[in-house]
């Protein structure tokens, strides 16, 4: 085993943390997308935690609807991008492709579910709809992946939605406990920002709920409450 050299510059240190799946250019996309089988009963979508309809997003970019792909990734997972990034796709939905059994190289859906996304991110597309207001409001207790997760989809149902957040910043784990060579802390939050904005949800930042007192003042102000604290409470 080579000895570990301890980076002596910020480009070394950099380059030490450079983004083990760094994001497909539209070339790299449109290629890994044509080679997908588009089996039907995929077994990659049996292995995704979320359900996403996998040969469908695929099939969209590799005919030019990046739009279309990156909605149907969200109707499943209102953290595609970070999940594309971040999750262990080669034991989940690349380690169940069917390339797998020919000594093929799997499709990278990792990979281009965080191209789709990125690219809707990038571009500020407006792909949801807020519901009809239905006159409740929910109170949800942290503004990591669970808790925004659950205002996006109170958001399409018309509820008026408060989220507060002990801390500054939102994301939540995947800010506070992701290496950033799995994902940059500016892309997680360049995620959440895309999302508040197509919702139209608040966060209250700075704002523990730490008291018996804190939480009898929410019920008393809301219809329900989403108590969201991850896994670093």
């Amino acid at each position: 085993m080579s000895e570990y050299k301890k980076p002596s510059s910020e480009k070394a240190f950099g380059e030490n943390f450079a983004q083990i799946k760094p994001l497909m250019n539209d070339t790299q996309a449109f290629y890994e997308s044509s080679r997908c089988l588009f089996c039907f009963d995929a077994p990659c979508v049996d292995a995704c935690p979320t359900g996403i309809d996998i040969p469908l997003f695929i099939r969209q970019i590799s005919t030019g609807s990046n739009d279309g792909a990156a909605k149907t990734i969200y109707d499943s997972n209102w953290f595609g991008h970070s999940c594309g990034q971040v999750c262990p796709t080669e034991v989940l939905c690349e380690g169940a492709c069917v390339y797998n059994n020919q000594d093929v190289t799997p499709i990278d859906i990792g990979r281009l579910q965080a191209y789709a996304t990125d690219k809707v991110i990038q571009g500020k597309k407006n792909l949801f709809l807020v519901g009809k207001p239905n006159g409740k409001k929910v109170a949800i207790i942290g503004a990591g992946p669970a808790g925004i997760s659950c205002a996006c989809e109170l958001r399409t149902y018309g509820y008026e939605v408060d989220v507060y957040e002990a801390k500054s910043k939102p994301s939540g784990l995947t800010v506070y406990g992701v290496a950033p060579y799995k994902i940059t802390n500016k892309a997680a939050l360049d995620e959440m920002a895309y999302l508040q904005k197509q919702f139209d949800f608040h966060i209250h930042y700075n704002s523990p709920i730490t008291s018996e007192k804190d939480l009898k003042k929410l019920e008393k102000n809301y219809k329900a409450i989403f108590i969201g604290i991850g896994l670093g409470a």
